[in-house]
């Protein structure tokens, strides 16, 4: 069962010297930035944290290549590394101008997000032999290796690059048997893994050794079976593997995963229905996870890899309320330090109209493990304007009946999901889609500017 576990606090490793306390529902209502307690009465003491804040939004990608479902990784330089598939196997058309090729987009930025470089032109990228565009990941390790690993539904292609992205290695088929679906990647300076849905055999995970040039990485074993797909990390400290799977389950493996066990997270009995499960690891090795649902976004922790994990803590900033509205979507996880958890979502405010507007939200708790509540914490609308407004698809049906973007009410253009992580200096990342009148949406990026920055340390490179 969940227990509440328990640490002595940490002060914060940058701390902003003035703290604000404002109401939650004003502050989301007019787009600031705000901290959040529980409404005492006004004599008594009220711990504050510090302001919390995101600006100088980047657009990444105008709407060029129509990159959806972006993931974002830190490698072990400091670059910082932007995927997104761009349409599966992608007929002829301006932007493509070469067909039924490799059609993942990837962009890199060496100066924290101010800029970015499009990497489809580099020599051995882009431009392969390899099919895909269907769904991406990205992983790092420590020895400064990026992986790149996209889907075309027969087969998960992989591309590596060791030297920044100047070159790349790739291998078009990592899986033994065909049929794979909505794939996810991790790394450590000995093992590569892919986590696959496979469609009739259900969740693997394949392992690869890192040979050494130009094979490193690249060639994979027969896939181990498992009780859940879903988001992967490692601990680069001793390589305890972490799988989301549903979220009311993580699954762990201590044996590089040779094998696996599933242990119950405070997510069990949550509404999850309306985001992926995300997981992350905080400097110290702590483990997040997080989905979401029509009462909030939630979220639950462990301190002992996996074992044991807090009950969950459903944060909802601007009220639960289906009569007005309010929407909780499409969450993704990221920490640092020790026990500092910040997560993101694209969501609704409280509205009487039939209007729909869904703009991008940030939180941040500091003290997760010392006070597993949602008493106090720091939140902030990123985005200014809308970036959809149209109801969101949940999920994608490649069968009858009608898909529920087909009529136009709705709208698949966000995906089912986007990535954040945090930096070697703790600032919290996040791309995103923007398809508030963008058709392709616009890539954009979104930087932690205020708040408290718990850096996510090199071992974890940011995830």
């Amino acid at each position: 069962m969940p227990q509440k576990l328990g640490r002595p606090p940490v002060p914060d490793m940058k701390p902003t010297p003035t703290a604000l306390l404002l109401t939650l529902l004003a502050a989301a209502l007019a787009g600031c930035t705000s901290t959040h307690n529980a409404a005492p009465p006004a004599t008594s003491p009220t711990p504050t944290l510090p302001p919390y804040a995101f600006a100088d939004l980047v657009t990444v990608d105008p709407g060029a290549l129509g990159v959806s479902e972006p993931s974002i990784q830190v490698d072990a330089s400091g670059a910082l590394w932007i995927s997104g598939p761009t349409g599966f196997v992608t007929p002829l058309v301006n932007r493509d101008p070469e067909p039924y090729t490799h059609d993942t987009s990837m962009f890199k930025s060496t100066d924290g997000g101010k800029t970015w470089a499009n990497m489809v032109q580099v020599p051995m990228y882009g431009r392969d032999s390899c099919p895909g565009g269907g769904d991406s990941d990205i992983a790092a390790s420590p020895d400064g290796a990026v992986y790149l690993i996209d889907l075309y539904l027969g087969n998960v292609p992989i591309d590596v690059t060791t030297d920044g992205g100047k070159t790349w290695t790739f291998n078009c088929y990592t899986s033994i048997a065909p049929g794979v679906d909505r794939q996810w990647v991790a790394a450590t300076d000995e093992y590569v893994w892919i986590v696959v849905n496979h469609q009739t055999n259900g969740p693997e995970i394949y392992r690869a050794p890192k040979l050494g040039l130009p094979t490193d990485g690249l060639f994979f074993g027969p896939p181990q079976f498992i009780d859940g797909n879903g988001p992967i990390v490692v601990d680069q400290t001793d390589g305890t593997l972490y799988v989301a799977a549903s979220g009311e389950s993580v699954l762990v493996s201590t044996d590089d995963g040779d094998s696996f066990t599933a242990h119950e997270t405070g997510l069990k009995g949550k509404d999850l229905s309306s985001s992926f499960i995300s997981i992350a690891l905080d400097a110290k090795g702590d483990v997040f996870v997080a989905g979401a649902g029509k009462k909030g976004v939630v979220v639950s922790a462990s301190q002992d890899k996996g074992r044991t994990w807090t009950p969950g803590v459903t944060f909802a900033p601007y009220g639960a309320d289906e009569k007005r509205h309010t929407e909780y979507a499409f969450t993704w996880v990221a920490a640092g330090g020790d026990g500092t958890m910040n997560i993101a979502w694209y969501g609704q405010p409280p509205h009487d109209t039939d209007a729909t507007a869904y703009y991008l939200y940030a939180l941040q708790k500091t003290d997760f493990f010392t006070d597993p509540s949602n008493k106090t914490y720091a939140f902030a609308q990123v985005s200014p304007e809308p970036i959809a407004t149209k109801p969101l698809c949940i999920g994608i049906n490649l069968a009858p009946p009608t898909p529920c973007d087909a009529d136009g009410t709705h709208t698949r253009a966000l995906g089912d999901f986007f990535e954040a992580a945090v930096d070697a200096e703790g600032h919290f990342l996040i791309a995103y889609d923007d398809a508030n009148n963008h058709s392709p949406p616009f890539l954009k990026f979104a930087k932690q500017t205020e708040g408290t920055f718990a850096p996510a340390g090199a071992p974890n490179l940011g995830k």
